[in-house]
């Protein structure tokens, strides 16, 4: 491994671990206080009085700081995605897309349920590929199941939004929905909770590669910087 010095990621990839924590606490007690309600109102009840539990004062805080929480994550979470692309380019790694299309992949219709999936595994691959030859880590599958399980989820939430908005809600005010559209909400709202969850683990377990990446990328720097000084001095001499 070449001399490289690799950019710090280490404390976006904290914060990024530490708001996704904050929205799962935040989406707990949501979806608790949102099955307490409706337990409240029995077995019957309408769609209107399905919205009022969502309009209710504390749900609607939560939901609010929520919402701040998330943007504020989606921020940090490509800052800190951004860098560790980045890096990999650093380590001479062939990528299949720039440094720029890492943060930009996100937004681009259909193309963002594949590349930014890609890219993920172009940094696990490549980075397990250099600590597996310096002996510092093993191959693990379940990174690779957990960054699989992740997107899957997370197309599906997205099939489910594209449903929300094209049949839902524009029959929402249908009193017959009612029936099923509590455990619809339900089935949601623990979808995004699961998403979640993998996410923290998806990002912490690159932290943690990320983390003996610049340890080893430190120890190879210092050591040609080593070998350099020795040289001139044998020129001097």
């Amino acid at each position: 491994m070449n001399s490289i010095r690799l950019f710090p990621n280490k404390q976006r990839g904290t914060v990024a671990v530490v708001l996704l924590s904050t929205m799962l606490v935040l989406q707990f007690i949501f979806n608790i206080r949102t099955y307490y309600l409706k337990s409240n109102l029995g077995n019957r009840y309408t769609v209107q009085e399905l919205h009022a539990i969502k309009l209710d004062m504390i749900n609607g805080v939560i939901s609010l700081i929520l919402f701040v929480v998330y943007i504020i994550t989606i921020v940090f979470f490509l800052r800190w995605f951004k860098r560790a692309y980045q890096n990999a380019a650093e380590l001479g790694v062939k990528l299949r897309y720039s440094t720029n299309m890492s943060v930009g992949a996100w937004f681009i219709p259909l193309f963002h349920w594949i590349g930014p999936v890609q890219m993920m595994l172009e940094l696990y691959r490549n980075t397990e590929k250099i600590l597996i030859e310096n002996s510092l880590t093993r191959k693990k599958k379940i990174r690779y199941i957990l960054i699989f399980a992740w997107w899957f989820i997370y197309i599906l939430c997205g099939i489910i939004a594209l449903i929300d908005t094209i049949f839902i809600l524009p029959r929402s005010d249908r009193l017959e929905l009612a029936i099923w559209m509590a455990d619809y909400l339900l089935f949601v709202n623990l979808l995004n909770f699961g998403l979640t969850i993998l996410a923290i683990a998806v990002v912490n377990n690159y932290r943690k590669l990320e983390i003996k990446l610049n340890a080893l990328s430190y120890v190879t720097e210092n050591k040609d910087n080593r070998n350099v000084e020795t040289i001139d001095e044998g020129l001097i001499s």
